[in-house]
């Protein structure tokens, strides 16, 4: 057994740097998910984590009954360091044989992402109608 081998890190404790990050960024999800849904489905290999030095994405796949692709679902930090992952995520989504790239995000993505190849394609709009009240999960 080779001692000096890196311990494998469990999802909580590779994105628990990152927490204070990705709580802010969660504030713009209109409370679709808290920490621990991430943690969960970093976990069960159904989100990505994607550290960086400064910066953090989180992808997700998404699947359509013609189509699949690589949802960037959370990301903050450094601007520069984040584009600088573009190329790697993009890569990622060709090997999983997705379509295309997505996100959802606030407008001054568009910005830097169409000076990049992406184009807007939707318009995401949403409307409070649960008149505060909370899903429980069953």
């Amino acid at each position: 057994m080779n001692i000096a081998a890196e311990k494998r890190l469990s999802a909580e404790e590779l994105m628990e740097p990152y927490r204070l990050q990705i709580e802010r960024a969660l504030k713009y999800t209109r409370g679709t998910h808290i920490w621990g849904d991430l943690v969960k489905g970093v976990r069960a290999a159904e989100m990505h984590f994607w550290p960086a030095e400064k910066s953090f994405l989180i992808t997700e796949i998404m699947v359509f009954p013609q189509k699949r692709s690589l949802h960037v679902f959370l990301a903050g930090g450094d601007l520069d360091e984040i584009m600088e992952m573009r190329p790697s995520v993009e890569d990622f989504a060709r090997r999983l044989e997705c379509d295309f790239v997505t996100l959802a995000g606030r407008l001054g993505w568009k910005k830097v992402l169409s000076d990049n190849g992406y184009e807007a394609s939707w318009t995401y709009m949403a409307k409070d109608v649960s008149s505060g009240k909370r899903r429980t999960k069953s």
